[in-house]
């Protein structure tokens, strides 16, 4: 992995590439992970990253706190992909619901008249996945669809 980060560090990044990272700031911790790992995929797909590229990436921006969860990986001695480092920050670093907030969430969520039905549909989705814990994924489908058709602003949906 060593032997990777070097390769990395010495490869050319083309301008957008360069102008994407330095838009992207650090990650220390103290902010909700979920967050930064939008912007950062979302970065990463406009610079056409790979997996290595944005584990290479998202390694780089670690400070404070979130620099342990990259110590610990190598203290493992494990492969760090950006699949695992993901995880493990994501797991570490993203603010839960409790099942009763969630629960709330749910029953009052409406889309705004500003917002984005993908937006109102992440949304949902999130506060689902927060109160329906170890359910099975077609009972969760089945339940968000229905908070989704109640939550839409047009009564005929």
């Amino acid at each position: 992995m060593a032997m990777l980060f070097e390769t990395m560090l010495n490869r050319p990044l083309t301008s957008e590439q360069a102008a994407v990272r330095s838009s992207l700031g650090v990650f220390d911790g103290t902010t909700d992970f979920l967050v930064h790992k939008a912007q950062f995929e979302s970065a990463g797909t406009k610079a056409n990253w790979s997996d290595y590229d944005k584990c290479f990436h998202l390694a780089q921006q670690l400070r404070g706190s979130a620099t342990k969860v990259y110590g610990n990986l190598l203290r493992l001695g494990v492969s760090i992909t950006y699949q695992l480092l993901r995880e493990h920050l994501d797991k570490q670093f993203t603010q839960r619901m409790s099942s009763a907030q969630a629960r709330s969430i749910l029953r009052s969520t409406k889309q705004g008249p500003e917002q984005s039905v993908s937006e109102f549909t992440r949304e949902l989705e999130q506060a689902g996945r927060a109160y329906f814990v170890n359910v099975p994924e077609n009972y969760i489908q089945e339940h968000l669809f229905e908070w989704f058709v109640k939550g839409l602003p047009d009564p005929k949906a």
